[in-house]
């Protein structure tokens, strides 16, 4: 996919148990602890790069710079646990229900929402975004929110879908409900832990036959995630573990390029750790192009598995243009 060339630093310095899955970050995953002399390998600027780990989790190796150092302290002291309470961060809809009624779908063939509110009518999203990182390019922020970390993404009713630049349309084979949460990939911290501690910036019930479209804002880099019942499965260290979709729109760091991909990496990760999951089934489709992964694994195709968390270029590439993509949850090929 055409992102941005780095990599989460916890991959650069040989982090211990804080796990890299973000897109276009080259799908680094650590959930090992490495030890000093342990050999990493990553793929940076393009090139796979390998090297002996001289990080042993108390000061940072000498060829990371000071300002590293302090980002990975930073990370290491926020260690997501399986055991976190969990939050919802109101969307931009439900931040304003205080001085406006609160909206509710317009069509029917709308899921129901559950702790987000649907936009009935058009709402723009807040102007202007977040300040970036200092260290942008080991962890680029992006657009998280301007009214609040997740205001920049909202749920939206279908026959207004298209007056936005960036949508989802999640439609589903299922046949019993299903929980859906999306996230930015940059926590509300500003850390790479978005995915952790049950944040949430919009979450819906899929019902059967059910579509649900979300709004997304420019420079917004993210993922959701869906699993039959009213939660999600989350990994031994409080990370979402279900097959993910993942965004990243309009991203100034990259000529205004957006992307979107299907991956199993978290999912897999978790199992192997020894959490009894089901990899669910899941497609996502622009145009013509898709990115698919069948249940258990059943198909790969143009998405990531934990085999393919180093690749570069899978999934959906879209020039700077609106896009409009579309999500199938519980897919059976």
């Amino acid at each position: 996919m055409h992102f941005s060339n780095s990599i989460l630093f916890a991959a650069a310095v040989g982090a211990g148990n804080v796990a890299g899955h973000a897109i276009h970050h080259r799908h680094s995953h650590l959930h090992k602890e490495r030890a000093v002399g342990d050999i990493v390998t990553a793929v940076i600027n393009g090139q796979t790069q390998t090297w002996a780990n001289t990080w042993s989790g108390a000061t940072a190796a000498a060829a990371v710079d000071e300002k590293v150092a302090e980002v990975t302290a930073a990370v290491a002291a926020a260690s997501p646990t399986a055991a976190a309470e969990e939050k919802a961060y109101p969307t931009t809809a439900v931040a304003a229900s205080a001085s406006e009624p609160e909206a509710t779908a317009s069509s029917s063939s709308s899921s129901e929402s559950s702790g987000s509110t649907v936009a009935s009518s058009y709402k723009d999203f807040c102007a202007g975004k977040e300040k970036r990182a200092t260290v942008a390019e080991i962890a680029y922020v992006g657009n998280t929110g301007a009214c609040g970390w997740g205001s920049n993404i909202m749920l939206v009713a279908d026959d207004i879908a298209d007056q936005y630049d960036y949508t989802v349309k999640f439609t589903g084979e299922n046949t019993e409900d299903w929980k859906v949460v999306c996230w930015n990939k940059i926590g509300p911290d500003g850390l790479p832990d978005g995915w952790y501690n049950g944040n949430v910036a919009v979450e819906f019930t899929l019902a059967p036959g059910a579509a649900q479209y979300i709004a997304i804002d420019h420079n917004s880099q993210g993922g959701c995630a869906a699993a039959v019942g009213t939660t999600i499965p989350k990994d031994n260290q409080g990370g979402y573990a279900a097959t993910w979709f993942e965004f990243d729109v309009g991203n100034t760091s990259n000529k205004k390029w957006s992307g979107a991909d299907v991956s199993s990496i978290q999912a897999q990760a978790a199992r192997e750790d020894g959490l009894d999951l089901e990899i669910q089934g899941m497609k996502s489709c622009h145009s013509s192009i898709c990115s698919t992964i069948g249940p258990n694994l059943s198909i790969v195709d143009n998405a990531f598995n934990l085999a393919l968390k180093l690749a570069d270029g899978l999934g959906l590439n879209i020039p700077d243009t609106k896009a409009s993509i579309e999500v199938t949850i519980a897919y059976a090929g």
